[in-house]
């Protein structure tokens, strides 16, 4: 557990802009922590050399993980904090309508809370250096919040000393602090306390800070921390307080029991994937566009001010088809004359190719991915090339695939993956037995347009492959699938990496067809004409003809938009 030494100021995630940019330098800022202000930050500047990701994170962009502060001396708390009073605690209704429905389940401390609705969440770290890490879902965020356990360093600890220690090492730092609330708080059967505190930092002229500390151990808290700007703080604080009244420790039976239930669903919703269904999927081909929408925070001019993209911002595009076909085909260098028997077996084919670039620098990232499944999902085969280029420089890596059908002497079947290319470790290897619910690489690109359509949420667990030249993991996701009663689109979509990640919202049509996918960086995926997507590119400056960096992803049997239509 993190001490309490350690100074609760700032959190991940982004100011007042997308969730995993910079902000402005705040004083007294823990180092690696990103405050929330009420300057919009830059959003920062396209790197020169794309980094090479997996199919599954090439849309993520990783929140900066927090670093230890140093410990500073603390003074007596002054005696002009606000005097302690008990809040009622909101109305039941107002509570249902501001927090989700169910807990999000932090496992490395077997803790669970209701989070606000309008929040992205990001799990990270492990064990007992778990974090959850809430963050209102804008372009311009107003709030964020983040839950973790700390050890106290006190002689003496209880919450409310815990409370007035932090107030009292933000006025040692000689800034001017006025406390709003110094109270105590429930959240089940545990009493803590919690205060709010406004507090002027660099570039803003006053901040909320709010902490709320309920007891674990001896020694232990459990600390929600809150940073909101001033002007959303009347909004936000009945919400960040409701969610901080939720909070429940759960004991390690209640764990497995809520992970077998969720495994269980999502082994009933794989059994609902028939070949008839599957079959049904044969010959979808769609274009997604990708970009960053106008209205996001942009990078900064050359008067240094920070700015709103008035334009979207295209980043490139994805195409995604549907084939029945045979085994060998997971090897596009391979002609089907020399496929073995067991090469022939017709199954389902899922072929994914993205084209991502940076107009500026004519840096271009392709990759190209064939998963085969069979129809039955008993075994799978897949392979992954991604090359990025920029001027006369490339370099790719590679990832393959093979899960085993189950046997006698092989009852789960084994998964092998290996990984080759760039990164730290230039080849890499997984075998192991594969986990009793498993979704298959194929069907994760298609799942909402299989997922049952009837009147009510779902939530399930399943287990899958992970894999890039840096990782490779078996990991455990969630999803969770909802009706959007009276609305068009019909459906939204929200998976969860239980390992820590980052979310995505999918918006899915009554046919279950994907229409707007949104990532936590503040990116968007949409279906798209080819003829549009071709007039965007070529108005954006992308992957223009007569640059070394203008191929078409190896292998690929269909080109992307025709690069003589992209020229300017």
């Amino acid at each position: 557990m993190i001490p309490f030494s350690h100074t609760l100021s700032t959190h991940p995630g982004g100011a007042r802009g997308c969730p995993g940019t910079p902000a402005p330098r705040v004083l007294h800022a823990s180092p690696g922590m990103t405050p929330v202000t009420t300057h919009r930050s830059d959003r920062p500047r396209r790197p020169a050399s794309l980094p090479i990701l997996s199919l599954a994170a090439a849309l993520a962009v990783a929140w900066p993980s927090p670093r230890p502060a140093v410990a500073r001396p603390i003074a007596a708390p002054s005696p002009q904090d606000a005097p302690a009073r008990v809040a009622p605690p909101p109305d039941p209704a107002r509570i249902d309508a501001m927090l989700s429905a169910e807990p999000t389940v932090l496992e490395g401390l077997g803790v669970a809370i209701r989070v606000p609705v309008e929040a992205v969440v990001e799990h990270q770290g492990s064990g007992q250096a778990s974090m959850l890490v809430a963050i209102e879902r804008d372009v311009i965020p107003l709030w964020s919040m983040r839950l973790q356990a700390m050890a106290s360093t006190l002689d003496e600890p209880t919450p409310r000393a815990q409370i007035e220690h932090l107030i009292a090492s933000r006025r040692q730092q000689g800034s001017a602090i006025e406390v709003v609330a110094s109270e105590p708080f429930a959240a089940g059967e545990r009493d803590g306390w919690f205060c709010w505190i406004v507090q002027s930092v660099e570039l803003v002229d006053r901040m909320v800070f709010g902490w709320f500390c309920l007891p674990i151990g001896a020694r232990d808290y459990l600390v929600l921390s809150a940073q909101v700007a001033f002007d959303g703080f009347p909004a936000a604080r009945p919400m960040i307080e409701a969610a901080a009244r939720t909070i429940r420790a759960t004991d390690a039976a209640d764990l497995v029991a809520e992970r077998r239930a969720g495994l269980e669903r999502g082994r009933l919703v794989l059994q609902t994937i028939t070949p008839e269904r599957l079959r049904a999927l044969v010959g979808f081909d769609q274009w997604y566009r990708v970009y960053f929408p106008a209205g996001a925070a942009a990078p900064a001019g050359q008067a240094g001010g920070p700015t709103i993209r008035a334009d979207d911002q295209e980043l490139g595009a994805l195409r995604l088809r549907v084939e029945e076909g045979p085994l060998g085909a997971v090897n596009p260098q391979r002609a089907p004359s020399q496929y073995a028997p067991d090469e022939r077996q017709n199954g389902f084919i899922v072929r994914v190719q993205t084209r991502f670039g940076d107009a500026e620098t004519g840096a271009v990232l392709d990759t190209e991915a064939i998963y085969w499944m069979a129809f039955d999902q008993g075994e799978e085969s897949w392979s992954l090339r991604a090359t990025e280029r920029l001027g006369a420089r490339t370099r790719s890596e590679a990832v393959t695939g093979v899960r085993s059908r189950s046997s006698a002497s092989d009852p789960a079947g084994t998964l092998i993956i290996v990984s080759t290319g760039r990164g730290t470790r230039p080849r890499q290897v997984l075998e192991r037995a594969v986990p009793e619910v498993y979704l298959s690489q194929a069907l994760r690109w298609v799942l909402g347009m299989l997922l049952p359509r009837g009147d009510q949420s779902i939530d399930l667990l399943t287990y899958c492959a992970e894999a890039s030249a840096e990782e490779i993991i078996i990991a455990l996701r969630e999803d969770r699938w909802s009706p959007l009663r009276g609305m068009t689109p019909r459906w939204e979509h929200r998976t969860t990496p239980r390992r820590g990640g980052q979310s995505t919202r999918s918006l899915h049509a009554a046919d279950g067809s994907l229409q707007r996918r949104e990532h936590a960086d503040g990116s968007v995926m949409e279906p798209i004409d080819l003829d549009r997507l071709r007039d965007l590119w070529r108005r954006a400056g992308l992957f223009q003809s007569g640059r070394p960096s203008d191929r078409q992803p190896e292998g690929s049997r269909d080109r992307p938009p025709d690069r003589r239509s992209s020229d300017r």
